[in-house]
């Protein structure tokens, strides 16, 4: 078996244990990944200015600010989730 077929049962693995988790740990999972994506976009930010080159400085910036924001809507999402302001309607 080459590696990147045993890569691809490790994620497939890794993703058949997500079925089975609770809702406290999907959010707590959840919370941490956006925490660091958070960390890996602030990594981006201090390096753009050294490529020199306006325009793509400009869309990276934009795209920075793109993804920060979607991540900080998942953060709101799941608040609400916890809060129970986030129940479905009957």
């Amino acid at each position: 078996m080459d590696s990147s077929h045993l890569k691809h049962l490790t994620l497939f693995a890794r993703f058949a244990n997500l079925n089975s988790m609770d809702k406290p740990t999907a959010i707590a999972q959840i919370r941490q990944a956006c925490k660091n994506l958070a960390v890996e976009l602030m990594r981006i930010h201090p390096a753009v200015p050294a490529l020199g080159h306006k325009a793509t400085q400009d869309d990276i910036y934009k795209a920075l600010f793109e993804i920060t924001t979607q991540v900080e809507a998942i953060k709101k999402r799941l608040s609400k989730l916890e809060s129970g302001a986030d129940t479905p309607e009957t």
